[in-house]
């Protein structure tokens, strides 16, 4: 069973001091460190903050110049994805307002490393927007035969089969003689509709589609990873369907994978169907199969 898919850029230096350095990089690396200390029978644990005030590692760079500790942070934030002058002008900047206050010390490395992470992914995401669902996306975007991802005969292989735990159903249609497990009582009882559907003609078979197994799994890819969907399913006339199942809880927070999903489905010239099913609302399952 094939299912179409959605097709869419070192730094060195001498430096002295080695011993300083060395301290310096302890710092770093210890900081998501602890001590598990065993005494009179109890264990006690003692996390990062005492740790550094124990051990001095929270050490204050008082008499290093601003640009030597902005060259020294650039040199300790690996990031191939931006290049040497644009990563110390915002390094410089950012310690030019830091530094004017109280109470920072080597930690500014890891405040630093949060924020250039932080806006790459803002940048990510509206790259992404722009990409997919502007106004010209359609120029930009293909949905397919070219793109196709084959569920192979024997390529099926979930780290855990069905077990029966949620019920005892009697899975004819899926494509596969095993069955990945559910991760809920929902998934399973979204699975039953699929079964109950395909009993009546309304679907030929269906996939419990397995999780972060690409050579094995469909996909689509998201601006934060990819987004693997609960059940793939072919209706008559080779149509198919994916079906996600959301708990009410997690639906908001969901909406990138909704996305992706419905633009998928938009661009496929009505080969290709997708919903998201939350709260048990069985009922936009048959929607789709109209």
């Amino acid at each position: 069973m094939g299912v179409m898919g959605a097709v869419v850029e070192d730094y060195s230096g001498d430096w002295s001091g080695a011993d300083l350095l060395k301290q310096l990089h302890l710092a770093n690396t210890v900081r998501d460190g602890g001590l598990i200390d065993i005494a009179e029978g109890k264990v006690k644990v003692r996390f990062m903050a005492e740790l550094q005030r124990d051990l001095g590692l929270a050490y204050r760079p008082a008499h290093w110049t601003e640009a030597r500790l902005a060259a020294w942070i650039c040199r300790n934030l690996p990031d191939p994805y931006t290049t040497h002058a644009s990563k110390n002008a915002f390094v410089s900047a950012w310690l030019g307002k830091l530094l004017q206050h109280d109470g920072y010390d080597l930690g500014i490395r890891q405040l630093i490393e949060a924020q250039i992470k932080g806006l790459r992914k803002t940048a990510v995401r509206q790259a992404y927007q722009q990409t997919l669902f502007g106004d010209d996306r359609a120029v930009r975007i293909r949905v397919d035969g070219s793109y196709s991802f084959e569920f192979h005969p024997d390529s099926y292989a979930p780290d855990r089969d069905y077990d029966g735990r949620f019920g005892e159903a009697d899975f004819q249609h899926h494509y596969y003689p095993r069955i990945g497990d559910f991760d809920s009582k929902e998934e399973y009882l979204c699975a039953c509709e699929l079964e109950k559907w395909a009993a009546r003609g309304r679907i030929d078979f269906w996939v419990r589609n397995l999780v972060r197994k690409p050579c094995s799994s469909f996909y689509l890819q998201t601006a934060e990873g990819r987004f693997y969907p609960d059940f793939v399913c072919r209706l008559p006339g080779n149509t198919m369907l994916v079906v996600e199942y959301k708990g009410a809880d997690r639906y908001a927070a969901a909406k990138m994978d909704r996305d992706m999903g419905e633009l998928w489905a938009e661009l496929s010239g009505g080969k290709c169907r997708f919903v998201m099913v939350t709260d048990r609302k069985w009922g936009d399952i048959e929607g789709r199969l109209k």
